[in-house]
């Protein structure tokens, strides 16, 4: 009773609906006992004395079973999936944002659990979409979490966690991250501004009832070496306050000459509850990574694989340093046994800083060598962004006239604001020939050589300027939606949504004249966007089977960026329409899930990076294709996680009319990824399994020009993994052909290889 007061007094001091007003006398109200040895016929005795199915048992009389895992909401909660169990997951929340079941959605949503994380040993970003058809690494060397979906780029400011927008610049860290979802196709009917190829969801791990401790040590090639620790427990006697960190120190040299990363990563996170049906999650996250900053190989005279692939063409001082702070709060609360509420504040911080030697102008445009090279310095000066943003979603279920509605209606409201962004750039650095074999011997024609960075140390750098570009940005965006999930009859359903934006941005911005180009004076621009987003979608189920067809079309929409980009005219918003038909089946007692689908989408306006700071806009894409996935238990012991897709991404119009048909950098017609678990030993005190993968990625243009192509590839892996109780190990063998390839380019220079052959090896114990 003195718990129940307690949650009744905070109820109350809340306010938080009419429906509260109520609760303490239904709360007041002892629970029916459970039926006692018969006294009366057996008949009357379960009339009368069966309870109603909502009306929960007495906790007092009924025995605790601890959970395998703790969602803070209860089990009712419509915003969360479980935990998967194996590579399988069941349902997911990003493409609907209530738990929807997989074969019930209109689309595809591509689930990369815990299991397989673990699996791959997977620390980065780059790792995980293997495992998403359709993935490709975009390989922006300033801001390294970027990928393409279904032949469009996802930036990383595009990224969500926990459904908050995530705008930074900084490479992710995995630590505290339980799954990672990834919806495919236009997102903005409950997202608003963001991409047609997709979206990026993490889900961050959460306190849970159950206390323990669980300390790993991994290490591996390249001066690879990553401690992590996941904490998790009551915080004093009462189970009505919980906590959990996870802290993560990862620091490795790289295959690349001067090559260098380091990060510390702090994430402490605690879920108040409040009763059964209400709770507060409060998180923090805290990130230092520092890293070389490097931006690849050259392509010499149109071709790749002429110089070793780690060559290094900066300075020993080129330097990146990322800062990310993190602050969430969400308010759950199960309003009755159909309507849930979930209100959520999120908070962002930033500062970044970057000094690079970059190649800017092959010889070849001067009619020299393609071996010499123009360098630059460039620079951004520690520069400070900041994101604030506030979720509000109401989610129910309403039976009207024997059909069941699914809603959702929420707001979001968001704003950006990137200030004092200062870039600054050299003069040439000077002409630099490349170690180009198979004769060559250097030439000190400046101060800093390209083939050899070590020479330049102590030497004085060529100073930063007169070339300058500032910029300060503040955007603030407004939307609502509502969506609903209309179950027709049982094999059809119908997934109808929309979504209203508004969005508000001014853009402030000077470029002080360089040899890049005659610059710009201080230009203000205010531009206010209005638009409607919509998604439909169709889902039928002909057998009792669970299989289903869907069709579904959608829009996106997408503001211009501002802030590091210099443009002297204002960007136009990019948009987006996709339609979308496949086909979903649970196979082997719904152990294995198989999914395929077809796709045509067109953007228009669509921005390209071409440079550091330099970006252009084409006038529209075009990208359809197929993807197809297999995910699940085969057998009891095999495990598997494979997917293939087929893209044909090309510019549909342009002002230059040479890049109208090309083939859209950096997709390849065709790519795969295969990876199969099997364990030859299981029991119920050991496990013993071996894995194998296959990563494939068919040919890429190399720039927007398609002046060069990135060869094709097959990359093949391994994996070892040893439990006994709460001891794992597991060693991951990548690359073990150590296959010479490149994953992804902006231009001819700059072109990055992947990892040669190479191997990490994980040891954790479960306290």
């Amino acid at each position: 009773m003195p718990r129940l007061s307690r949650c009744l007094r905070l109820r109350s001091a809340l306010a938080l609906s009419s429906t509260l007003l109520v609760l303490p006398a239904l709360f007041g109200q002892e629970p029916p006992r459970p039926p006692q040895p018969p006294i009366v016929p057996e008949t009357r005795i379960e009339a009368e004395r069966t309870p109603r199915p909502e009306t929960p048992p007495p906790p007092a009389e009924t025995p605790p079973v601890p959970p395998m895992y703790f969602p803070p909401a209860p089990s009712a909660d419509q915003f969360s999936s479980p935990p998967t169990s194996g590579y399988r997951a069941g349902s997911s929340t990003t493409g609907t944002k209530i738990d929807v079941p997989w074969i019930d959605y209109p689309g595809t949503v591509g689930v990369i659990g815990r299991d397989l994380l673990n699996d791959q040993l997977i620390f980065r970003t780059d790792d995980a979409l293997r495992n998403v058809p359709s993935a490709t690494k975009v390989s922006d060397f300033r801001r390294p979490d970027a990928f393409n979906l279904r032949g469009f780029e996802i930036r990383s400011r595009d990224f969500r966690k926990d459904g908050f927008l995530d705008p930074t610049p900084a490479p992710r860290d995995m630590a505290n991250i339980e799954r990672i979802e990834v919806m495919t196709g236009p997102a903005s009917v409950l997202y608003g501004a963001g991409q047609p190829g997709g979206l990026i969801n993490y889900i961050t791990k959460r306190a849970e009832r159950d206390p323990f401790a669980e300390a790993s040590f991994a290490a591996g090639s390249f001066g690879f070496i990553r401690a992590t620790a996941d904490v998790n427990g009551p915080v004093g006697p009462s189970d009505d306050l919980l906590f959990r960190v996870n802290v993560a120190y990862e620091t490795m040299d790289g295959f690349r000459d001067f090559a260098f990363s380091e990060r510390l990563f702090v994430a402490p996170t605690f879920t108040w509850i409040l009763d059964d049906d209400t709770n507060v999650q409060f998180s923090f996250e805290y990130l230092n990574d520092r890293r070389r900053f490097d931006t690849g190989v050259v392509a010499l005279g149109g071709q790749v694989g002429l110089l070793p692939i780690s060559t290094f063409f900066g300075q020993p001082d080129d330097r990146q340093q990322f800062h990310d702070y993190r602050f969430s709060a969400i308010f759950n609360h199960q309003i009755d046994c159909n309507w849930a509420l979930r209100v959520g504040l999120f908070a962002q911080f930033h500062d970044t800083e970057m000094l690079g030697t970059v190649p800017v102008i092959s010889g070849s445009s001067f009619g020299l060598p393609d071996a010499v090279l123009l360098r630059q310095r460039q620079s951004l000066d520690p520069f400070r962004e900041q994101y604030y943003s506030a979720i509000a979603d109401l989610a129910g279920k309403v039976d009207m006239m024997g059909i069941t509605h699914r809603l959702v209606v929420g707001t979001e409201l968001g704003s950006f604001q990137s200030r004092d962004f200062v870039g600054r750039f050299s003069d040439f650095v000077g002409l630099q020939p490349l170690p180009f074999p198979p004769f060559f011997f250097p030439v000190p024609t400046s101060p800093v050589f390209a083939f050899a960075p070590e020479l330049s140390r102590g030497l004085p750098q060529p100073p930063l300027g007169p070339g300058q570009f500032e910029a300060d940005f503040i955007q603030n965006r407004y939307g609502f939606y509502v969506q609903d999930l209309i179950e027709v009859s049982k094999p059809l359903k119908v997934l109808a949504g929309l979504r209203y934006d508004i969005v508000d941005q001014t853009l402030d911005r000077e470029f002080i004249p360089s040899f890049l180009g005659p610059g710009f004076p201080r230009t203000r621009t205010e531009e206010t966007y209005y638009r409607l987003t919509p998604r439909v979608g169709v889902v039928y189920q002909p057998f009792e089977e669970p299989l289903s067809v869907y069709g579904t079309y959608s829009q996106s929409f997408e503001p211009p960026p501002g802030g590091p980009y210099i443009n002297p005219e204002p960007l136009q918003p990019e948009t987006g329409d996709m339609f979308e038909v496949g086909l979903k089946a649970d196979l082997l007692d719904q152990q294995l899930s198989l999914s395929v689908a077809a796709f045509h989408i067109e953007k228009q306006n669509v921005f390209v990076q071409n440079d550091l700071l330099f970006g252009t806009q084409i006038g529209a894409q075009r990208s359809q294709g197929i993807e197809t996935a297999v995910v699940g238990q085969v057998t009891e012991r095999l495990s598997v996680a494979a997917n293939y897709s087929y893209i044909d991404a090309r510019i549909l119009a342009d002002a230059e009319a040479q890049l109208v048909g090309q083939r859209f950098r950096g997709i390849p017609y065709n790519q795969s990824s295969v990876w199969s678990r099997y364990n030859v030993v299981q029991d119920e005190c050991r496990t013993l399994g071996l894995a194998a993968g296959m990563v494939f990625v068919g040919d890429r243009t190399g720039d927007l020009q398609a002046s060069f192509r990135l060869p094709g590839y097959t990359r093949w892996d391994a994996g070892v993994f040893y439990e006994k109780q709460q001891f794992r190990v597991s060693v991951y063998f990548e690359n073990i052909f150590d296959r010479e390839y490149y994953v992804g380019s902006v231009n001819n220079l700059a072109v990055f290889p992947g990892m040669p052959f190479n191997v990490r090896a994980q040891a954790g114990w479960r306290f």
